[in-house]
């Protein structure tokens, strides 16, 4: 009997624990654009990885997200090996009106990893590389 008393009683947390995230749900294209501008502002930056970033470095990939799976292809087919198409799992752990955290497993790092996604408008962004600047991705229609 407390069994069932139990598992009727989480039903409704379970149900409110997968609509938690449903905003994040869909596509999610890189923003060549904003992330430059992230770029430009951050100090410390070298000449060369300037050179390098705005070299059409940014502005094709796209980011899938499904409620539990996700998997992060560019544009350009041909630029994409055929592990890209495979959707991978992904958790999200917790949701904020700042942030999404979630956790991966990263086969690129053999490691799993934890992310913080952070709102701005129909955006979100990550820091990215050694300098930290912010990498912008807006949602797809």
């Amino acid at each position: 009997m407390y069994r069932i008393i139990l598992a009727i009683s989480t039903l409704p947390i379970l149900g409110c624990s997968n609509d938690t995230h449903q905003d994040l749900l869909g596509y999610w294209k890189s923003n060549e654009q904003k992330t430059l501008e992230s770029m430009r502002n951050t100090p410390g930056i070298t000449e060369e990885a300037k050179e390098m970033f705005t070299g059409n470095f940014f502005g094709k990939l796209v980011i899938e997200y499904k409620k539990d799976t996700y998997r992060a292809l560019y544009e350009n087919e041909e630029e994409n090996p055929k592990e890209f198409y495979q959707y991978q799992p992904y958790k999200v752990l917790k949701v904020t009106n700042e942030y999404y955290l979630t956790e991966s497993y990263s086969d690129l790092l053999e490691e799993i990893e934890i992310k913080k996604l952070y709102k701005e408008g129909d955006c979100y962004y990550v820091f990215t590389s050694k300098w930290n600047f912010k990498e912008y991705f807006c949602r797809e229609q």
